[in-house]
């Protein structure tokens, strides 16, 4: 789930706790007050075409994000604060340009408008209707609030993001009205896409005509010449370090395994003295051990854990099976419970709710709700129509309109109090439940597929290395790196000790990261850019790895250099540009294409009536140049040079060029152009952001 849509769900409670904000008075006379930042001093986290993104105000965001969604990881967050700050300021200054802007009327609209970011938590959940008045007297009061930490809380979070919102929809259709393609444009497309060929081809790919070509090799020279001219395709988006590092896994030993499953004992004796499902909860808590446990989920034989379900028959109600190992853990089992119950069931009920399952908010309380509640029962009781006070009276949307009715579902899938009276009484009870919605009057309708059902608590206890291993880990790690005392030694020190020397490439100065490091590495990349060349860095831990690294390049924005292109695999192309360049000045200058199948001992091919619109063929694959020489006249009668292609080279003879009757409509063309274009200017974000001139300071600060 991304960050804004986790922010939605969990900050509805400010709304209601502090009435929201006098929106209208605030964004149109107050602005935006700045909060105080964790740094101090004046230095800026950014700068985008000349406007500074200060500390106070990014930490700010951060800080925000991180209150009302406390279990969003910090790599997640900056990122996202720095994406969305840019995505504000190149957006804001191009609307500027072009003159778009949000006006007072719209911010009125956009608060209290049906797409207000305020309608989930101000709409009446029976009716649907958006309380638009008491939106505007909250506010109102919310004006007079001295908490300005809130109502900046729910400025930055709301406010300013539906307004962004509405001047980037405004900006991007200025963008999409702007579109234009011409008449003739479209007339000349139809006519080259009516365009039929008629060609005689002779293909061989590169690993064929090597043998042509003299020991035919690849230099650093070569690969440097050829990024010269393939600049585009070989650029370094950013700055960026090489690493080659040393890994020692903190892995658990002989002696962590008996500890642990010492422990593992004492856990089996706390368990076989829990009697209920709280007491379960109770033990797994004291001694901070994982459970998967639901004590409202019973499970037939076939659907407990393969583990234990050929054993499960023998065992009764308060039996701790195991321990035994499951992967690099113990794991005990607790039978909590055992019942004959069905596997699914079916109900019909009223609901009298106390509050609102979005917001929170009291709707009524609870002696209130328990009044109703017991007259709608004693009505029934007396004959009265269970759907039509349904009708009337329920307030659970979801089955409402059906008579309060709820088809068959599985255990587990409703709330506790509301589960055990669907499975735990017979078809034809009623009763009323209290649930966290409020209260139900419940009938069970039917039941289904009964059984020995298990309600098991799966107890996970994990192998973990004491501090005897951990030291030990750490003891060989420095070792190694003071006998490296630099990275040119890093190999054969490793191949000495029977080590892998492992390497990660393109690392960021924002990276909280490293591909093969487990875990965040932030601080490991702290050093990587503090440190130079070859210098042997002391053991980091990531995860439950140690490691030993070196700085083994430094890669600069821009074309890359040849040490990088390699790493991405460069040489075979550089190679078959070679075999190209070679038998197209040598074996084949000024030869036809007989005289290039005899050579390659191939036949002449021909294919009749290529589309210009949609000319592959499978053996050489989407080719320009190939759709180019079939529908170029100057090659009618005549041989192509010898193609340079992506999968091998090519000659074409053009026999003749047709054209199929045009039937398409200008008009239509116009449209169907306009529309790809449209779709390739969506996200024009990234184009304004890449076009910007971006100075990222993140690093400095986290």
């Amino acid at each position: 789930m991304s960050i804004i849509v986790k922010i939605r769900e969990r900050f509805s409670w400010i709304i209601v706790a502090f009435l929201a904000i006098a929106l209208t008075a605030f964004i149109l006379e107050d602005g935006l007050s700045t909060g105080s930042s964790v740094f101090g001093g004046s230095e800026d986290v950014g700068e985008v075409d000349g406007q500074d993104i200060t500390k106070t105000d990014f930490q700010q965001d951060v800080d925000n994000i991180q209150k009302t969604n406390p279990n969003a990881k910090i790599e997640e967050i900056i990122p996202y604060v720095w994406q969305n700050t840019l995505n504000d300021i190149v957006l804001t200054q191009a609307a500027s340009k072009a003159g778009i802007v949000v006006g007072k009327k719209e911010v009125d609209d956009i608060i209290f408008g049906q797409e207000s970011p305020f309608a989930r938590e101000f709409t009446d959940q029976k009716t649907g209707e958006f309380k638009v008045n008491d939106l505007r007297n909250s506010l109102a009061q919310l004006k007079k609030s001295k908490d300005e930490t809130q109502r900046l809380q729910v400025e930055k979070l709301y406010i300013e993001p539906a307004i962004q919102q509405r001047l980037g929809l405004k900006y991007q259709y200025a963008i999409l009205q702007s579109i234009y393609v011409p008449s003739w444009y479209a007339e000349k497309m139809n006519k080259d896409n009516a365009l039929l060929s008629k060609v005689n081809y002779v293909f061989e790919n590169y690993a064929n005509l090597e043998p042509l070509c003299k020991n035919i090799t690849v230099t650093n020279d070569d690969i440097e010449s050829y990024l010269e001219q393939h600049p585009k395709l070989y650029q370094n988006d950013n700055d960026g370090r090489n690493i080659r590092y040393v890994r020692f896994a903190i892995s658990p030993s002989h002696y962590d395994s008996i500890e642990t499953q010492n422990a593992v004992s004492e856990l089996k004796n706390d368990l076989k003295k829990a009697k209920t499902a709280d007491d379960v909860q109770k033990v797994a808590n004291l001694n901070n051990v994982q459970v998967n446990y639901n004590k409202d989920l019973y499970s037939p034989l076939d659907k407990v854990k393969p583990t234990i379900k050929d054993s499960l028959k023998k065992y009764v109600t308060g039996d701790v099976i195991g321990p035994f190992i499951e992967g690099n853990a113990y794991e005990l089992d607790k039978i909590v419970s055992i019942k004959k119950r069905p596997d699914s069931a079916s109900v019909r009920h009223i609901l009298i709710m106390t509050k609102d399952p979005q917001t929170g908010r009291e709707i009524r309380t609870e002696e209130q709700a328990k009044k109703i509640i017991d007259s709608i029962e004693k009505a029934i009781k007396s004959g009265s129509d269970f759907t039509a006070l349904c009708t009337k009276y329920s307030e659970d949307p979801g089955s409402k309109d059906r008579g309060g009715f709820y088809p068959y579902f599985g255990q587990g899938h409703m709330v506790t109090e509301f589960n055990d009276f669907s499975f735990d009484n017979q078809v034809g009870k009623k009763g009323v439940v209290k649930t966290v919605f409020g209260y139900h009057y419940i009938e069970v309708l039917n039941q289904k597929d009964f059984s020995t059902m298990y309600n098991v608590a799966y107890f996970t206890v994990k192998i973990e290395p004491g501090t005897e291993t951990i030291n030990d880990a750490n003891n060989r790690a420095a070792s190694f790196a003071a006998q490296c005392s630099n990275g040119n030694y890093l190999d054969s020190i490793a191949n000495l000790h029977g080590l892998i020397v492992e390497k990660s490439t393109a690392i960021k100065q924002n990276d909280y990261t490293i591909q093969g490091f487990l875990g965040s590495s932030r601080n490991i990349v702290r050093w990587i850019f503090d440190n130079d060349v070859n210098v042997i860095s002391e053991p980091f831990q990531s995860g439950d790895n140690l490691y030993v690294l070196t700085v083994s390049g430094i890669v600069k924005k821009g074309l890359m250099t040849v040490a990088e292109a390699k790493q991405f695999n460069i040489e075979p192309l550089v190679k078959n540009h070679k075999i190209a360049v070679f038998l197209a000045e040598n074996n084949f200058k000024n030869k036809s294409i007989t005289d290039f199948a005899k050579l390659i001992k191939k036949p002449v091919q021909q294919k009749d009536s290529l589309n210009f619109g949609f000319s592959i063929i499978p053996e050489i694959g989407y080719e320009l140049k190939f759709t180019g020489a079939c529908f170029n006249p100057n090659f009618k009668g005549n041989n192509t040079p010898l193609f340079e292609g992506n999968l091998g080279m090519f000659m074409v003879q053009v026999l003749n060029i047709s054209s199929k009757p045009d039937l398409a409509d200008i008009k239509t063309t116009q449209e169907n152009q306009k529309g790809r274009l449209k779709a390739s200017m969506q996200n024009f974000f990234e184009t304004l952001v890449k076009h910007a001139d971006v100075e990222d300071n993140r690093y400095l600060f986290y």
